[in-house]
């Protein structure tokens, strides 16, 4: 049975991050899920996790920007940070945005509303981070990263660093209702 208690952050954004991190793993090993999803678009997070993460026993998954993202053609990820990542038998992801993707060309295009927008607007509500999770995992997933039934821990942010983490068994994306989302680890504290 998974247990848990949210932890609310409002510090600085490096403290925010390394609490989120330690928050995170202390969750997965005390409730055995042995993958954890780290997003970071600049590498900052990802650095940030490879200094915190101390144990073995996790499988770690860093999820990038695409490519093009802010810039034709450019991946905002650090290149030397990409190769320690591998060098050290962790995975790194980047693909397209499901819920940013071809409907945001539309969008921006030819204006109108667009599913995806509307759910990627909707979970903004909750936090930008919450948003990112929810996403990610789901591109994890249809990446076959993730298999069948699993829990895992999601670790995202707003803009620089982590404030939000999550544990979910994400569903692919063809199949968004088998999406289950368990609980927030930690998350931003917006109001203090």
């Amino acid at each position: 049975m998974l247990e848990n208690k949210i932890y609310f952050l409002n510090d600085g954004k490096e403290k925010n991050t390394i609490n989120c991190i330690q928050k995170t793993v202390d969750f997965c090993t005390e409730n055995h899920i042995k993958k954890i999803i780290i997003n970071s678009t600049t590498g900052f997070t990802a650095k940030k996790a490879m200094e915190t993460i101390k144990t073995q026993n996790l499988e770690l998954i860093f999820v990038t920007h695409m490519s093009g993202y802010k810039e034709e053609s450019i991946n905002e990820f650090d290149l030397n940070l990409k190769k320690q990542i591998e060098k050290n038998g962790y995975k790194i992801f980047t693909g397209t945005h499901i819920l940013k993707g071809i409907e945001a060309s539309f969008q921006k295009y030819y204006n109108g509303i667009y599913p995806s927008i509307i759910f990627a607007d909707a979970l903004r509500t909750v936090s930008q981070g919450t948003k990112v999770i929810i996403e990610s995992s789901i591109m994890v997933k249809d990446a076959g990263l993730i298999s069948k039934d699993e829990w895992v821990a999601v670790i995202s942010g707003s803009h620089r660093g982590a404030d939000t983490s999550a544990f979910i068994k994400p569903s692919h994306s063809n199949n968004i209702k088998k999406f289950v989302f368990g609980g927030f680890i930690t998350m931003k504290n917006k109001f203090f």
